[in-house]
């Protein structure tokens, strides 16, 4: 699988014409002067869930503050569990993700969240690796190198 190319172009306020888009060879040089980074789709993330998982992990938005109880190699499997999915490269952005959607929303229907480190197996196979939950049903052994977090804290909305 080939890396995904993302170009970012400057903004600036005073121009109204949309930005040009740039190109990349083979070998990822930029043809143009944009800023051109690649993204992994495959490969492991470092993730050391042991060490995650033994302290609540909070995430803060602002003035709010959620926090999420983390269970290594376990998912939350159902019919319509899944809110959204997303590849996330770090698990703290899989978290901010759900807290995110709590917070747009304004209310708690991200309750939590399942994470897997292996891009090599989950981009192909569901084409994310971080997904939001509506619900938490029981948990499923998953096993990857992965982990599921419950919404442990959060807001009254």
């Amino acid at each position: 699988m080939m890396p995904t190319t993302v170009t970012m172009t400057p903004t600036s306020t005073n121009s109204p014409a949309p930005p040009t888009p740039t190109t990349a060879d083979v070998e990822g040089t930029a043809a143009a002067a944009s800023a051109i980074i690649k993204v992994p789709t495959q490969g492991i993330i470092d993730f050391d869930c042991g060490r995650i998982s033994m302290n609540r992990q909070v995430v803060t938005l602002g003035t709010v503050t959620w926090g999420f109880d983390v269970q290594c190699m376990m998912d939350y499997v159902g019919p319509g569990v899944d809110l959204a999915g997303m590849t996330a490269y770090a698990f703290g952005d899989c978290l901010r993700a759900c807290a995110m959607f709590n917070k747009f929303a304004r209310n708690n229907t991200c309750l939590g969240v399942f994470f897997n480190a292996n891009l090599t197996t989950s981009l192909p196979m569901h084409n994310a690796n971080c997904f939001l939950k509506s619900y938490l049903p029981q948990m499923s052994p998953e096993r990857d190198l992965a982990a599921a977090a419950s919404l442990g804290s959060s807001p009254q909305f």
